[in-house]
């Protein structure tokens, strides 16, 4: 279900580039944006194949034995790991995007300034745990949700006072 959500993310940060697509905003807003998207798609895509692998794997190690069940796990483990890294450098993509474009946001004050610094905390907080942590998704899954209520915060206050793009020279 929430492959779903990352696709109106996506489509949500390409509507927030398309705003400040002016200088000096494109600068640092429309590549955060765009590597947001790309580590989102990644993480979709890889979540995605874990998905399709799941269902199949239910299939093939229906009513074997516990070893027959093992040796079919030891011989997937070496495609699952490309997976897994996938899954991972997504969310280090995305992260790295919501530092840039809250740098932008900040820099330039195109929304409050608690959200732009909130943004590139997110940004942080997702690349440290990935790049820090041993591969354990657990861990992450806070910080999947808090993604969630920031995208909510960012786009009601888009709503409610628009963004600050004052005329530059």
């Amino acid at each position: 279900m929430h492959i779903f959500g990352w696709v109106i993310m996506g489509a949500g940060m390409m509507g927030l580039a398309s705003i400040t697509f002016r200088k000096p905003y494109r600068s640092l807003i429309t590549p955060g944006a765009g590597i947001i998207i790309v580590g989102t798609f990644v993480s979709a895509l890889s979540t995605a194949f874990y998905y399709s692998y799941g269902a199949w794997g239910i299939g093939q190690t229906m009513d074997k034995t516990p070893e027959a069940i093992q040796t079919w796990l030891d011989g997937v483990l070496f495609t699952a790991h490309y997976i897994t890294c996938l899954a991972r450098f997504g969310k280090v993509f995305a992260g790295a995007g919501l530092v840039l474009m809250g740098a932008g946001l900040l820099k330039w004050k195109v929304v409050d300034s608690w959200l732009s610094i909130f943004t590139i905390l997110l940004g942080l907080t997702a690349m440290g745990i990935v790049m820090l942590i041993p591969v354990n998704f657990e861990i992450y899954k806070p910080v999947f949700y808090v993604k969630v209520v920031w995208l909510l915060a960012l786009g009601n206050s888009i709503l409610i006072k628009g963004v600050n793009l004052p005329e530059t020279e």
